[in-house]
Parts: C-alpha cells; structure tokens; sequence
C-alpha cells in the first residue's frame, strides 16, 4: 500500500487540493473572528442573562434561545465555518456540561448534512481517480469494509476537515446507519476532553491566547490523537483491500 496516494491525488486533481485548502483555512478563520469577538467586548444583555441561569441552582435546561444558537452552531460545523472544536468549549464555557445535551444533536446532524451533501455529488471525478490511482481504488475499499471504525477514527481527530470527511462518507456511499453510529461513538473522547476544558476555564482569553496550561489534559488528547491516526492507518492504509470490490452509484 502506497502511503503517498494522497500527493498522488492532489497532483491529478487541483480542484480537490484547493478544496481541501479552503475547508481546512475557513474554520480556522472563522474561530479566529468568534474569539475575537467575545474576548473584544461583553455579550448581549439578554443572552448574558440566558446563560447565566446555568449557574444558578436551578437553572433553565432547554430554552427557545439556547436551541435556536445551536441551530446556528449546527449550521457553523456543518459547512466548517467555525471549528466545531471551539463549539464545544464555548458550549461548556457558558453553559457547563449541560451544553452536552444541546451540542450531542447538533453535532450529529451537522454530520448527516454535510453525509447528504455528499450523497447528493456526481461521483464521476472520484471514478476517474480510482482509474488513475490503483492505490486510492484500495483505500476506498478498505474504507467501505470498515466503516463503523472508519468513521469512528476519523472523528476522534481533531484535524481532520469536518465538512470534507462527512461528504466523503457519502461520496463513497457508506451506509448511513454505520455512519451514524461511528460518528456518534467516535465524537466522545474528542467532545467529553474539550467539554472538560470549556468547563474548567475562566475566561474566553485562555482559549483565545492558548494559556490553558493542565498538561495532563494535553496528555489526554495526544492520546485520542494518537488513537485516531494508529487507527486510520491499520484501518485504511494498511489494510490489504480488493481493489475489485469498490462499487460506487454514479
């Protein structure tokens, strides 16, 4: 199994490297002017009050309000406008871990968007690279054979483009119960660690200027890290796969 099959493609393709450029720079650009933003200058008034009745001993759950802002959040992850990494510390920031039953939802249907979205695009540009590329005929078959696992280890990456990997799992036609079911199960260690830190901070500014300083938890989430990238790699790569048994609905 080549390793290199991802220069290969991104060499045979311009429009996919582009692609990938822009959705990996977009959520970063989007995190920055959030950020910027909310360490800039004091909340709304009345979102202030919303949120500030989850630290009351008896605060609101559910409101129109906080349902409303993580549809907008679902939105944001969706299409990788915002890192969706900084969605769950400010959820947990604001709202403690009450915002696990907000952002569980809206993570998981932001997911199944951006699984139509791909299901919905022509195949014809991926066909064409499987014919050029023997190797990447291989990843995707071992792709389609695991994908419980498959999309499981992608989402406990945190560097992994969101928007892309989600339309790629439609594009390969992946069963949508599989997927549901690894990106539920695979979303956790990556989404309880970060809950864990928005938690725990006390201001918006250690997230803007990284000085979160609790070296076990960095610990931790080299750990899932690493996790997800042994995993992709005895799971896709190398992984002998039949190449033959790729079959994509044009």
């Amino acid at each position: 199994m080549n390793i290199n099959v991802i220069e290969e493609i991104l060499e045979k393709n311009k429009t996919i490297a582009y692609t990938i450029i822009a959705f990996a720079v977009l959520p970063w650009l989007g995190s920055f002017c959030i950020t910027t933003f909310l360490t800039g200058g004091d909340l709304h008034p009345y979102l202030e009050n919303v949120f500030r009745s989850f630290n009351t001993p008896n605060p609101v759950i559910f409101s129109t309000e906080i349902v409303l802002i993580y549809l907008l959040c679902t939105v944001l992850m969706s299409f990788s406008l915002v890192i969706n990494t900084l969605i769950i510390i400010l959820g947990a920031f604001y709202m403690d871990y009450y915002s696990l039953l907000y952002l569980s939802p809206a993570y998981m249907l932001s997911c199944t968007i951006g699984y139509i979205v791909g299901k919905m695009l022509p195949k014809s540009t991926i066909l064409a690279l499987m014919e050029e590329i023997p190797d990447l005929r291989t990843v995707a078959q071992n792709m389609q054979s695991s994908q419980v696992s498959t999309v499981g280890f992608t989402k406990m990456s945190p560097i992994l483009p969101f928007v892309i990997t989600n339309a790629l799992f439609g594009i390969l036609d992946f069963d949508f119960k599989k997927f549901f079911v690894g990106s539920f199960l695979g979303k956790w260690p990556r989404v309880l660690l970060f809950t864990f830190i928005g938690a725990s901070i006390k201001s918006i500014s250690e997230v803007a200027d990284k000085s979160y300083n609790k070296w076990w938890v960095y610990a931790i989430g080299g750990v899932i890290f690493s996790l997800s990238l042994a995993g992709l790699y005895f799971t896709v790569i190398k992984k002998k796969g039949n190449a033959s048994g790729i079959d994509l609905q044009k």
